[in-house]
């Protein structure tokens, strides 16, 4: 089934536009591969020659050379270790207890950049160097520098809240939450802001406060966007104008949502996911869920990363600003269609919507507080 845009005209606050659409899912992304140590890679040939191997079938199941496979062999078997050996020129300036200090300073929070930690240590007269010295311990130690990760902002409460839905969830299989629509808006700008504070970090830690740049809404030239996923693929969606309200919202509900249900056959098992928006929450709102008999899933603030629509937002939005300069409102709409019909396949739909008990165990095992997704 296909559906025109409803508007000719540029889209205001009472004009929504919707289509709906189905194609082919775009390829996965390549999966980041973190290069092991090389003690780690001395340490493994050690112990497969010691189990029986030879060098070309260590060099195989490694992927190294046979010849590098028997150099380190032959060099670290007489040594007894796999540690490098000790390097000539002048000793560090970083003792073994600066090095816990610098470390201290960056995952506490009480300093944020290089180039304050070695500030400090000077003010403390605990070693005289450089912030890029200071670099130099913090790679060695582990941490590595990366842009702060944008979410919403945790309170104590939010995570509380987090906390318990996750525990009330935990048992559900992929096929309970298959039944759920996963639901939300989004805005789409003219221009991307891609910029972001910088932490450093310790390789596969959690996030946590320090690592997280909170985000607010901001205006600009964009449009606003209503859509849905659920097992059977994509929603019809629609252009909300310049504001979200509770009229414009029972709008959305009686057309594009409506009549998504009826073209997946008004499934009588399906539940239907929204955030806690306030006109999301107004009576004649949560009286038209009631009219027509679905079940709402109580869903806790502050939560995006455990909203798989989240994620086919940012499929879309990345395939949106990738190929060509976008220079007016009209253009990004017409840009968002095209894209939002290639990308969110039924598959990709499927595939988004089966990550919600790993996301839960995220939850979980965050206490309620950030997790990856």
């Amino acid at each position: 089934m296909a559906r025109s845009t409803r508007a000719s005209s540029p889209p205001s606050s009472s004009v929504k536009r919707v289509t709906r659409g189905n194609v082919s899912p775009p390829s996965p992304p390549k999966p980041t591969v973190i290069k092991p140590s090389r003690e780690v890679i001395r340490s493994n040939v050690l112990e497969l020659h010691k189990a029986g191997l030879s060098y070309r079938q260590i060099a195989d199941q490694l992927g190294l050379l046979w010849h590098t496979v028997r150099a380190i062999h032959v060099r670290y078997s007489a040594r007894g270790g796999t540690q490098d050996s000790p390097r000539s020129g002048r000793p560090t300036k970083v003792s073994s207890t600066a090095a816990v200090n610098i470390v201290q300073q960056i995952k506490t929070g009480d300093s944020h950049t290089a180039t304050e930690v070695a500030a400090t240590m000077r003010k403390w007269r605990l070693c005289d160097v450089t912030a890029d010295t200071i670099r130099n311990v913090l790679r060695r130690e582990g941490l590595f520098c990366a842009a702060k990760v944008k979410k919403a902002r945790l309170l104590q409460r939010h995570k509380n809240a987090r906390l318990a839905f996750a525990r009330a969830h935990a048992n559900w299989t992929v096929e309970d939450w298959l039944n759920v629509v996963f639901s939300d808006e989004t805005a789409l700008y003219l221009y991307r802001n891609n910029n972001s504070g910088r932490v450093w970090r310790v390789w596969g830690a959690p996030l946590d406060d320090r690592s997280v740049q909170g985000t607010v809404k901001f205006g600009g030239g964009h449009i606003n966007v209503w859509g849905a996923i659920s097992r059977y693929g994509i929603s019809f969606f629609s252009e909300l104008g310049d504001r979200m309200n509770g009229d414009v919202y029972l709008s959305v509900l009686n057309e594009e949502l409506k009549d998504s249900l009826a073209a997946w056959g008004n499934d009588p098992n399906l539940i239907f996911m929204q955030d806690n928006a306030p006109c999301h929450k107004r009576k004649d709102v949560m009286k038209w869920f009631k009219n027509q008999n679905l079940t709402l899933l109580e869903w806790p603030a502050n939560s995006p990363d455990l909203n798989p629509i989240e994620h086919a937002w940012n499929m879309v939005k990345n395939a949106v600003y990738k190929q060509r300069e976008i220079t007016n409102q009209d253009m990004l709409w017409e840009r968002f269609q095209e894209v939002y019909h290639k990308v969110l396949t039924v598959e990709v739909c499927t595939s988004l919507i089966s990550s919600m008990p790993r996301r839960i165990k995220a939850v979980l095992d965050a206490h309620g507080g950030y997790t990856k997704y």
